[in-house]
């Protein structure tokens, strides 16, 4: 932790069930999506060819806040709600004088577990879904958003809002800080987003970008 500083800023983004053949740049499969903008990030990045991530979306998230593999978490499958004695990711950062926020899914909070979770596993800052998959009635275009323990109808498109909270938050920063944002696309329910978000005239692109 004494070191932590040396590094600024970090924003960590989470796409929702997404493996690299569905990632244009990885070139796994020719009839992939044209990912544009990903594959903009990675021609100036690092793609990773040999890594690993829980196949489930809850396990993953957990193993991300504390280091620890799902057994040792108790977060085996989706819906099982992480301790709150957990020692995470944002309550070591923040000792070192980071401000955190994660912005979007959650799906760590079990059945009856209380609107501040997200707060009470670390995060000084919370926006965006409880649980996991945005079940009827809700959709992407409506749905429940709750905002560091307080629940609200939201009717903005799930993705924009999260990407507007988090330009929001990080400009108000005043020191290092750490962001995640976690978007419930692509998981289902499957849909075709607003027309402004995709352009159907681009060409898939290959592993060279």
């Amino acid at each position: 932790c004494a070191h932590a500083l040396a590094q600024d800023n970090t924003l960590l983004i989470i796409g929702d069930d997404i493996g690299v053949e569905a990632i244009a740049c990885y070139g796994e499969d020719d009839s992939a999506t044209p990912t544009p903008n990903i594959s903009a990030l990675a021609s100036g990045g690092v793609l990773f060819r040999n890594a690993y991530a829980a196949p489930l979306c809850s396990p993953t998230r957990a193993q991300i806040h504390t280091g620890r593999y799902g057994f040792r978490t108790g977060v085996g499958a989706p819906g099982h709600a992480m301790k709150e004695e957990e020692i995470t990711l944002p309550e070591i950062l923040e000792k070192v004088g980071y401000a955190t926020a994660l912005i979007g899914k959650w799906h760590l909070a079990g059945r009856g577990s209380s609107p501040e979770h997200p707060n009470k596993a670390g995060w000084s800052h919370f926006s965006g879904s409880l649980g996991g998959v945005l079940r009827p009635p809700d959709t992407y275009f409506r749905w429940n958003k709750t905002v560091n323990g307080k629940r609200q109808s939201c009717e903005v498109y799930a993705t924009s809002e999260n990407v507007n909270d988090a330009l929001l938050w990080i400009r108000d920063q005043k020191k290092p800080w750490v962001c995640i944002v976690n978007f419930n696309s692509a998981h289902s329910p499957l849909h075709l987003p607003p027309e402004e978000l995709y352009a159907s005239d681009v060409e898939p692109e290959g592993p060279e970008g």
